[in-house]
C-alpha cells in the first residue's frame, strides 16, 4: 500500500478544501538557508510544520532532493501519526532568459509522494541524467547530481528541453510530476514584451507548465485561454507559495502575512488531488483568507450536514437481512449529486436523509414508499429494526 492509498483511506469524506503551501525550503537548503545551524533546527521545523494550519507542503531545493528524504525521515520519527502530506519540490534555474534585464528564471518541479512510481531511486536517476550548462576540468558537462559547492549551485542552470528530456528518460509516460512557473517577479509577467523571441520562449514555458506560483491578482489572467502571440492556451491554476527561508518566513504559514495570502485546495492530500486542479483550476483553488463554503460552514453551520449514522436496534435477528449495521456515512459540505450502479444504495441514502432532515416530499420517496404496492423497505419487518441518526455541522 503506497502512502497516496494510506491517506485516501484517512479522507473518506471526498475532496475538501485544506491549506496547501507547495514551495518551502528546509534548513540546509543549498542557497540562501537563513534557518541557522543550532542543533534544534530541525526539530524546530518540524514543529512549526506539524503546528501550522498548512496541511500539504511541497519541500524545496535547488537542483536537489537530499533534504526532502531527510525531512520526512526525521518528521515520520517525531509524528508518525501526523496527517501533514509533503511532496518534493526541485527548484531549477533556467538557462534561458526572459526578462529584458537577462535575469534567469527559476522553474520547479513537484514530484508525487507516491514511493512506486517516485522513489528515491528514480529522483537520483532522474538528477544524474540532467545536465547543467556548467563544465568540469575535463570539458563534461556537469550533472545536476555532481554539483556540489556554494558556487556550483549559484551557477548551474538547465534547460528546460532538458528537465523534460530527463524526466521521460527517467519516468516514461507515467509523469508523477508537475511543472511549475512563476507568475511575476522573474516569472511570466517579467517577459521582455519588446523581444519577439522572450516572448515566444515565454509561450512555450507557459505550454509546459501545468501550474504557477502567484498571487489572486494573477488568477484571471492564467485562466484566459488568451495568453499566447498565437494559438489558443489552456486555463491553468495558480497558486500562492510562502518561499520560506528562514524561520521568520514560516510565519507566513498562518496565512495573515502582506503579500504572501494562504492557498486552499479542494483535492485528497494526495498527488492524484493535486493534478485534479490542472482539470479544474478555477473550481478547486481558492486564494485568500478563507473560500465561500468554509466561512457558511462557521457562521451557518445549522445548515451543513456532517454525517449519516444507521445500525439495527437491539435484539434484530437478522431474519430479514442484515441491511445496515453500524454504516457510518460522512456527508461532504458541498456533496450536490450521488452516483452508483442500480441496487447500490442511492435512493435509501437519500430517502433517510429526507425523512431524518424532515423532509416534506414524502410522496417522491421510492426506498422508504407508503405506496401500497411499492412499500419496499417500509413493509412489516424491515424499516423499524433500524435506527439512524443524522448529524450536523453544528453539533459535530
Amino acid at each position: 500500500m503506497s502512502a497516496g492509498e494510506v491517506l485516501e483511506q484517512r479522507w473518506p469524506k471526498g475532496s475538501q478544501w485544506r491549506r496547501w503551501d507547495l514551495h518551502l525550503h528546509t534548513p540546509g537548503t543549498k542557497l540562501s538557508d537563513d534557518y541557522g545551524d543550532t542543533d534544534d533546527v530541525w526539530d524546530k521545523y518540524i514543529d512549526f510544520l506539524e503546528n501550522s494550519p498548512v496541511q500539504a507542503f511541497g519541500i524545496t531545493d535547488y537542483f536537489s532532493c537530499d533534504n526532502y528524504f531527510l525531512l520526512i525521515e526525521k518528521y515520520r520519527q517525531k509524528y508518525p501519526d501526523t496527517h501533514k502530506a509533503f511532496f518534493l519540490n526541485i527548484e531549477f534555474r533556467l538557462y534561458e532568459s526572459i526578462s529584458a534585464d537577462h535575469e534567469n528564471p527559476h522553474i520547479h518541479v513537484i514530484f508525487s509522494n507516491e514511493l512506486d512510481s517516485c522513489s528515491q531511486d528514480k529522483i537520483n536517476r532522474f538528477l544524474a541524467s540532467l545536465e547543467t550548462y556548467q563544465e568540469d576540468a575535463y570539458g563534461a558537462s556537469v550533472k545536476c547530481s555532481d554539483l556540489k559547492t556554494t558556487a556550483q549551485y549559484e551557477a548551474a542552470s538547465v534547460s528546460l528541453k532538458q528537465i523534460k528530456k530527463a524526466l521521460e528518460e527517467t519516468f516514461g509516460k507515467a509523469e508523477p510530476y508537475l511543472i511549475v512557473f512563476p507568475a511575476k517577479n522573474d516569472g511570466v509577467k517579467s517577459t521582455d514584451s519588446n523581444s519577439p523571441r522572450k516572448v515566444l520562449i515565454t509561450d512555450q514555458i507557459d505550454k509546459d507548465s501545468h501550474l504557477f506560483f502567484g498571487g489572486p491578482d494573477s488568477r484571471e489572467y492564467f485562466l484566459s485561454k488568451e495568453r499566447y502571440e498565437l494559438g489558443k492556451a489552456l486555463p491553468k491554476p495558480i497558486v500562492s507559495d510562502s518561499d520560506a527561508h528562514s524561520f521568520d518566513d514560516l510565519e507566513r504559514l498562518e496565512g495573515n502575512v502582506s503579500g504572501y495570502p494562504p492557498t486552499w485546495i479542494k483535492a485528497d492530500l494526495t498527488f492524484r488531488g493535486l493534478k485534479q486542479i490542472c482539470f479544474e483550476p478555477d473550481a478547486r483553488v481558492f486564494i485568500g483568507s478563507e473560500p465561500l463554503v468554509e466561512q457558511r460552514k462557521t457562521n451557518q453551520a445549522t445548515k451543513f450536514l456532517s454525517e449519516l449514522s444507521i445500525d439495527q436496534i437491539d435484539g434484530y435477528d437478522e431474519s430479514n437481512g442484515q441491511w445496515f449495521k453500524n454504516v457510518k456515512i460522512p456527508i461532504s459540505p458541498e456533496l450536490t449529486i450521488i452516483i452508483g450502479n442500480k441496487g447500490s444504495g442511492k435512493s435509501a441514502l437519500v430517502d433517510i436523509i429526507g425523512l431524518l432532515g424532515e423532509s416534506r416530499q414524502f410522496e417522491y420517496f421510492s426506498f422508504l414508499s407508503d405506496e401500497g404496492n411499492n412499500k419496499k423497505f417500509k413493509q412489516r419487518g424491515y424499516a423499524e429494526n433500524f435506527r439512524a441518526t443524522l448529524t450536523w455541522q453544528s453539533t459535530k
